[in-house]
């Protein structure tokens, strides 16, 4: 069989930016807007032995001290599912109704965080759900990524009462994490909460640096959405 071209990948991830206009192609395989604080988007995961993919929603910070430690690691991957919850393997060569169908369900289980304009209840129903899941479930690593996202996001809305209720839930369940699942990663849990919520003070230093990685010139070119209350 002969194998998928670069030029037939690349086909492919412009017909999932024609599905989803906002967002704009930034690798081969990755198509991100940027959301204020972070990038998100799309990835098309090859799988392994096989001319397939999967796609992925993914997310990265825009807050790191620069884009290379930014796009080291996502905040979060969520895999979309099709029918009967099972995960796409989509050949790269295959009928357009195939991948209508992994567009319609990636519009309908993620469509709202890739639009011109998100809404910070989406965003939370969103962290609410990737917290059910089984691995994130077992992670303090994977937990504390999106609880630092959530309040970071509420100190870009400069929102003091979000502020507080996500501090609140970052204390409660931090508080139930096994240490030697987490401090291999970033070190004692009261140490990694306290340089949390120094950025609450430091709100301006934090706009800044963010910023700062958004000049960049590949992310500049990119798209925008906007997070609103």
């Amino acid at each position: 069989m002969r194998s998928v071209s670069s030029n037939e990948k690349k086909e492919v991830l412009k017909d999932w930016g024609k599905y989803f206009p906002n967002l704009s192609m930034y690798s081969p395989s990755v198509l991100l807007m940027k959301l204020d604080l972070a990038l998100i988007g799309l990835s098309l995961i090859r799988l392994p032995r096989c001319e397939k993919y999967r796609p992925l929603l993914v997310c990265y910070p825009l807050w790191k001290k620069d884009n290379k430690e930014n796009l080291d690691e996502p905040i979060f991957l969520f895999e979309i599912h099709g029918k009967n919850d099972i995960q796409f393997n989509i050949p790269y060569k295959t009928e357009q109704r195939d991948v209508v169908e992994a567009f319609k369900c990636t519009q309908m289980q993620v469509g709202v965080l890739l639009n011109e304009t998100v809404y910070v209840k989406d965003l939370l129903r969103f962290f609410k759900l990737l917290f059910r899941d089984a691995l994130i479930e077992s992670s303090p690593v994977a937990q504390a990524k999106i609880l630092e996202y959530k309040l970071f996001i509420s100190i870009y809305m400069n929102d003091m009462c979000m502020i507080k209720s996500v501090k609140s839930d970052i204390e409660r369940i931090s508080d139930t994490w096994n240490p030697k699942l987490f401090e291999w990663k970033y070190g004692k849990v009261i140490d990694w909460r306290m340089k949390l919520f120094e950025k609450i003070e430091n709100r301006d230093a934090f706009m800044e640096q963010i910023s700062q990685n958004m000049s960049d010139v590949k992310i500049s070119k990119l798209r925008s959405g906007h997070i609103l209350l």
